[in-house]
């Protein structure tokens, strides 16, 4: 079940999200796919000395290939099981006979997120709501001496566009810091090694 956060007028306060919205550290990503990415770089080097240049090439772009789809579903699966419900309260008192109108109340999405029709509900009394993709609103009145009272809840998502724009950002991330300047370094050494391999090979059969 989700956690609802009640808003003060329309703030998201952050604290309140890391739990519930916030996505986990890319850093926990980090050893499994570091680990990964050696066992593929050992099986590469592993590979038969006459393993032509090409061969080695393709085997290792389509492991890397495997290791980024691999990352991409993983956290794209925690991006869609995110969802966090917000409310708002809001009343509106009257202490004449006439209607007072006290205006609307808003929820706005956290980053990313996205809501509808069918996510949103009023506990109390309300005269009418709003749903846009990225907010929600309640407005209430009073006829006559009173009060009338209602809380408006929300429950948001992250939207498909956002996932895919933040895995990839997050997948970027995570590659350079596997894929560091001496890492890189080392892996156009054993590049470097195959190809002179190569070509003494070729000039030995010529």
């Amino acid at each position: 079940m989700n956690e609802i956060f009640e808003l003060p007028e329309t703030i998201l306060i952050e604290e309140w999200l890391k739990s519930t919205w916030h996505v986990s550290p890319l850093s926990n990503y980090l050893p499994d796919f570091k680990s990964e990415y050696q066992v593929l770089m050992d099986f590469l080097n592993d590979l038969p000395p006459d393993t032509s240049f090409e061969e080695r090439l393709r085997q290792r772009q389509e492991g890397i290939d495997l290791l980024k789809n691999k990352f991409r579903k993983k956290r794209a699966k925690e991006y869609y099981g995110k969802s966090i419900t917000l409310s708002v309260p809001h009343s509106c008192t009257s202490s004449a006979g006439r209607r007072r109108n006290c205006g609307w109340k808003y929820i706005h999405a956290p980053v990313g997120g996205y809501t509808k029709n069918e996510w949103v509900r009023v506990e109390g009394n309300y005269k009418e709501i709003k749903v846009n993709s990225t907010w929600a609103a309640i407005r209430i009145t009073k006829a006559g001496r009173g009060t009338n009272k209602g809380t408006l809840f929300a429950t948001f998502k992250y939207q498909s566009s956002y996932i895919q724009q933040e895995v990839e950002a997050d997948l970027n991330e995570l590659y350079l810091q596997v894929v560091s300047p001496n890492t890189f370094e080392d892996e156009l050494s054993i590049i470097q090694n195959i190809y002179e391999y190569e070509e003494d090979k070729a000039s030995r059969k010529s």
